[in-house]
């Protein structure tokens, strides 16, 4: 019984943790389109970064299946800049630095968070 319970709560803890990520993720990414000039919403970021997250993990399984996990990551990433090319309508390079900033947004975001939760530097990174 007590089993069972820690299985349901360590579920939430889950399903919480990744809506917490993804909200900080869609903030960074939010900003990050915004200081490079692109008009989007949250709301819209938010499906962006989802979707993203879908491509990279299916791209990335594929090939992880089939013994090319190096392959699959940098394929992932690539379709990860598609996912942003496509739904913001700009070209590959704009994507690359879109992505690259809400990396940096993200870093500096989870430094912030940890540092007021009291977590040192790696700790609040291996948030990711």
């Amino acid at each position: 019984m007590a089993l069972h319970a820690l299985g349901v709560a360590d579920a939430v803890l889950g399903v919480l943790g990744f809506i917490v990520l993804w909200v900080l993720i869609s903030l960074s990414l939010y900003f990050a389109s915004r200081l490079t000039g692109v008009r989007t919403s949250f709301g819209s970021a938010m499906v962006t970064s989802l979707l993203a997250a879908i491509a990279f993990f299916l791209v990335d399984m594929i090939f992880s299946l089939i013994g090319l996990h190096a392959i699959g990551v940098l394929l992932g990433i690539i379709a990860i800049l598609f996912v942003i090319k496509s739904r913001e309508r700009i070209g590959w390079l704009h994507a690359l630095g879109i992505g690259v900033l809400t990396i940096i947004i993200l870093v500096i975001v989870l430094v912030v968070v940890g540092a007021v939760l009291g977590l040192g530097l790696f700790a609040a990174l291996r948030l990711l």
